[in-house]
């Protein structure tokens, strides 16, 4: 059995899209199958609460804002009022209209991995874990070799 750490950016790309579910599923197969565990620092289960509604209300923007554009785009370079022009509008309204399905994909998505959360084994941060990880910064080895703070990846390598 192999034991897989998925980082809080992989999951909340995960969540951010339709394919995220097809991934998903596949991974609770391995787990199922015994293949494969999770383990999970609880860092990465506190970044993904603190960021699983900015994922959920940004998966219904995106799609509208596209919808907008592409409508922007067929008014300002349609000439006329033609009857594909309308139909095209209505049926670009009508699939407008559905995008609030998309944020509860996210949803759904997002209690998806909460799931695959509750059944990894979490990983704790102690005292030894952040001073390995001070250690790693003082010592300028990644991921402190760039000049941004990078405690939290630090505690979970």
């Amino acid at each position: 059995m192999y034991k897989l750490l998925i980082d809080t950016c992989v999951w909340l790309d995960l969540a951010k899209t339709t394919k995220g579910e097809e991934v998903l599923m596949l991974l609770e197969e391995f787990i199922n199958s015994g293949e494969i565990s999770l383990i999970i620092p609880s860092l990465i289960i506190e970044e993904f609460q603190r960021n699983k509604e900015r994922i959920i209300q940004d998966a219904c923007k995106s799609v509208s804002s596209h919808f907008k554009k592409v409508k922007e785009l067929i008014e300002e370079h349609s000439n006329t009022e033609t009857e594909g022009k309308k139909n095209i509008l209505d049926h670009l309204n009508d699939i407008d209209k559905k995008i609030p399905t998309l944020g509860e994909n996210a949803v759904k998505t997002v209690k998806q991995i909460e799931s695959l959360f509750a059944i990894a084994e979490i990983l704790p941060i102690t005292d030894e874990i952040k001073l390995k990880a001070t250690d790693r910064a003082i010592n300028k080895k990644a991921p402190f070799h760039l000049s941004k703070n990078s405690i939290g990846d630090a505690i979970i390598i």
